[in-house]
């Protein structure tokens, strides 16, 4: 089945989980658009993912040829390419006021239904909240590595996390072939 579905998901980060979590939901048929939010990181953003794809494909998880999934792949330093995606991920370093910093330009590119979500495990789903200006369709999405391996992903409500998004990445995991 040569198709691609239509949810554009955006992944801010894009180093080894990163990387891994891109390679999860492009062998799940998504359109991702990645986010390389280092100096640097763009030029190895691709090599990376590509990796990921290979093993992906060494393990049996794709049915198409690598460039099928590249092409559905966009990655920029630029967060703007983020503004048609219905679920943008963060996974970036466990530090608190990058994260803040990396939020504030999420939300500046995404609009008000866009669902944020974190792949922190050191952080609380409630304290990154705070810096959303609607905290109830912020979440936690938390892959296990490599991602697109394992069937393990933790869905984590804050305090102010909706019950419908909570269903929504609910429904999402399922489709990537997860058991959250």
């Amino acid at each position: 089945m040569a198709c691609i579905k239509n949810t554009h998901i955006g992944i801010v980060g894009v180093g080894l989980m990163g990387s891994s979590i891109v390679a999860s939901l492009l062998a799940a048929r998504h359109r991702v658009k990645a986010i390389a939010p280092l100096a640097g990181e763009l030029d190895m953003a691709l090599l990376r993912v590509k990796e990921q794809l290979l093993l992906c494909e060494k393990g049996g998880l794709l049915t198409e040829p690598l460039p099928f999934y590249l092409s559905a792949l966009t990655i920029s330093e630029d967060y703007n390419i983020l503004h048609d995606c219905s679920l943008v991920v963060e996974c970036i370093i466990e530090d608190i006021e990058i994260k803040e910093t990396v939020f504030k330009k999420i939300i500046a590119a995404v609009g008000k239904e866009t669902v944020l979500a974190s792949n922190t495990s050191a952080i609380p789903i409630s304290v990154l909240q705070t810096f959303i200006s609607y905290p109830e369709r912020f979440i936690g999405i938390h892959w296990a590595e490599p991602a697109f391996a394992t069937r393990f992903l933790e869905i984590i409500c804050g305090e102010k996390t909706a019950p419908g998004t909570a269903d929504r990445v609910f429904e999402l995991a399922c489709q990537w072939g997860k058991e959250p």
